[in-house]
């Protein structure tokens, strides 16, 4: 069983994590894996606008992404 950890951002442009941001969601990530007690695979899913940019922060941190072209 896999779980997709869902994170949601609307922007006007290119979304771009920062240090800062992929520390929490790091932390977010290990907080749900510690109060759920899941054993399953937890993937981090980013929902944008018009996608994020892949620098070395979104690297390690986001296995999928999705953009608005996708949900309509």
């Amino acid at each position: 069983m896999t779980v997709n950890l869902c994170e949601l951002k609307f922007t006007r442009a290119e979304f771009v994590i920062t240090s800062d941001y992929r520390r929490d969601m790091l932390h977010k990530k290990e907080m749900f894996k510690k109060h759920t007690r899941t054993r399953s695979l937890v993937l981090s899913t980013l929902i944008t606008s018009y996608g994020a940019k892949e620098n070395r922060n979104y690297v390690g941190v986001i296995d999928n992404q999705f953009t608005m072209d996708c949900l309509f």
